[in-house]
């Protein structure tokens, strides 16, 4: 069995105050299920680039940034639901 490290042995990795976000956000999906996977793809991509940018990493602020991508008639109410 492993022998554990003692916390005072670890060392801090310190955030990098220069990173930013970067690439293109998802286009914003109005409700239309033809666009849905293309909108997924979009997101998904635009989450992955921007991995150890803070804010992120947060599972709670990645459905928040998904939901400022989804607008429209057919989905508001949705959007009201989930962001509850």
């Amino acid at each position: 069995m492993p022998v554990p490290i003692p916390i005072a042995h670890l060392v801090p990795i310190p955030t990098n105050p220069n990173v930013h976000v970067m690439g293109s956000p998802p286009q914003i999906f109005n409700g239309d299920r033809q666009q849905a996977d293309a909108f997924i793809n979009e997101l998904l991509t635009y989450i992955h680039v921007n991995i150890g940018v803070p804010g992120f990493e947060s599972p709670m602020r990645k459905i928040a940034i998904a939901l400022t991508y989804i607008k429209g008639d057919k989905v508001n109410r949705w959007v009201k639901r989930i962001a509850e």
